[in-house]
């Protein structure tokens, strides 16, 4: 019984081992020599992974670049009148002028 319960735990040490380090071996299978150029599109990148450090100077300068001004707009309607102030308070009386 007892070589059973050891041929058992040394089964599942090595099924531990083995699933452990599976991702790891997976990591290091593929790297940009094994893809050849131009097999990757954009299905292949998940969205928000590329960031600016990632483009190369060349494409940042494209992607920068502003295009040609375009045509004047015309110009909008005229807007409505704004409401009457109110009166203003009566000034002082001026000084009479000479009689002519």
């Amino acid at each position: 019984m007892q070589k059973d319960n050891s041929r058992v735990l040394l089964v599942a040490i090595v099924v531990a081992l083995v699933a452990g380090s599976t991702g790891a071996v997976a990591a290091g299978l593929v790297t940009s020599k094994d893809i050849k150029n131009g097999t990757v599109s954009s299905k292949d990148i998940r969205n928000g992974t590329i960031r600016m450090a990632d483009i190369h100077k060349f494409v940042k300068k494209k992607i920068n670049r502003s295009g040609p001004q375009g045509p004047a707009g015309s110009n909008g309607n005229n807007g409505t009148n704004g409401t009457n102030g109110t009166t203003g308070a009566t000034g002082a009386t001026g000084a009479t002028g000479p009689h002519g």
